[in-house]
């Protein structure tokens, strides 16, 4: 697969480093990290001696600043990784591109527990725990039973795939907001825009999934309405390709999700959902698509050719999340008040972000509008409780 570059905004002021250049990033690496690390091999108690040493070892190496190792031979992605490893600065876990370092780092994991071999999620028994929760069940009942005329409908489930975004099982301080939800709490909003992006014309509609869980059931939600109240012909929804970020989705995330509800293990509507979703993947009206790009460390205008053929006749993108949000707009520092289009116009896309905001990069908000948060909060960019819908839709 190529990418092109030229996509790229001239101004592009460079990813953020896990050195001590960024605060957030660099304890990212030292800690958080390394207690991820800690939860796989306690919550797995049936891996190998093998397996979890391995882990082990990453989890010391990664807290302790090592080189980032090599890949094992094998997988499609292996000879892109070791492109993209021989481009960063340092190459160890405290000096390089903190974007490149954490998805690195949970495919370096997948050779550690032989995913490729096994296809066993590491993270498929804190994902289980989720999907037990009381918690995923309030917020798919919640999405399932939102009325109102069509665009009602699409306005508040689009809100809700957004606040969605909160329950992530690899950061507990955005899951401790909740459903608890502030006027001030969503810091731009372009819902209209996107709505008048649907209308009219029957198309393909993209949804880029982050998390597993509360998140992808109000996802579906939001999918099924799609289809059914013909905002869209077709859903391709976009997972990754193994296992990272802990609660990212994955095929098999979206495929349990269904089974259960069709056996009535989250109640009548539910059933009925997964049934209409079950019929339109047959049908081949909802569309699941996992590429290794959305587990890589390229950004958003690094996007394949193929890919970006392929989303670019569309007339809206939604893309869901922090990590996502990142690779949108190159994971750097830009100017709180830099218009989000001039970062994402050369990409050719429309997109709409839904994100809470759990890292540094943000754009296109108001003259002053970060000052006032900071001076509210300053936790803002990194709490999760606040949030953006931010979308570049140009007119047809």
């Amino acid at each position: 697969m190529t990418a092109n570059t030229s996509r790229r905004p001239p101004s592009y002021p460079g990813a953020i480093l896990t050195d001590l250049s960024n605060a957030f990033a660099s304890n990212t690496m030292q800690e958080r990290i390394p207690a991820i690390l800690q939860q796989v091999v306690e919550v797995n108690p049936g891996m190998t001696a093998r397996q979890r040493s391995a882990i082990e070892q990453l989890r010391d190496d990664v807290a302790a600043g090592q080189p980032a190792p090599a890949l094992a031979p094998g997988p499609p992605d292996v000879d892109g990784w070791r492109m993209a490893l021989s481009d960063q600065p340092g190459r160890t876990w405290h000096d390089v591109e903190w974007f490149f370092a954490e998805t690195y780092l949970y495919r370096v994991l997948m050779d550690a527990v032989d995913y490729f071999v096994t296809r066993h999620d590491p993270f498929g028994p804190i994902k289980a725990e989720e999907y037990a929760s009381e918690g995923h069940r309030t917020l798919l009942d919640q999405a399932l039973s939102v009325a109102g005329s069509r665009e009602e409908v699409l306005n508040t489930l689009l809100g809700m795939a957004l606040w969605g975004n909160r329950v992530d099982l690899s950061y507990a301080e955005s899951r401790a907001h909740g459903g608890s939800i502030n006027s001030d709490d969503l810091l731009v909003d372009d819902r209209s825009a996107a709505i008048a992006a649907l209308t009219g014309t029957a198309h393909t509609v993209h949804v880029v999934a982050d998390n597993a869980g509360s998140e992808l059931s109000a996802d579906l939600v939001l999918i099924d309405r799609l289809l059914r109240d013909k905002w869209a012909e077709q859903v391709v929804l976009h997972v990754k390709a193994h296992p990272t970020f802990v609660s990212d989705a994955i095929t098999d995330d979206v495929i349990q999700f269904l089974r259960r509800a069709v056996e009535g293990v989250y109640g009548i509507l539910a059933t009925e959902l997964g049934a209409r979703l079950i019929g339109a993947v047959g049908a081949g009206t909802l569309r699941l698509s996992s590429r290794f790009y959305w587990n890589s460390a390229a950004m958003w205008w690094d996007m394949p050719d193929e890919l970006h053929t392929f989303m670019a006749g569309s007339p809206l993108t939604i893309v869901k999340g922090d990590a996502n949000y990142r690779r949108v707009v190159g994971d750097a520092r830009w100017p709180y008040v830099t218009p989000f289009h001039e970062v994402v116009a050369g990409a050719g896309i429309p997109v709409l972000c839904l994100r809470t905001l759990k890292s540094d990069p943000i754009v296109g908000l108001q003259p002053g509008q970060a000052e006032r948060l900071e001076a509210i909060e300053p936790r803002w960019r990194w709490s999760g409780k606040r949030g953006v819908i931010q979308g570049w839709i140009p007119k047809l």
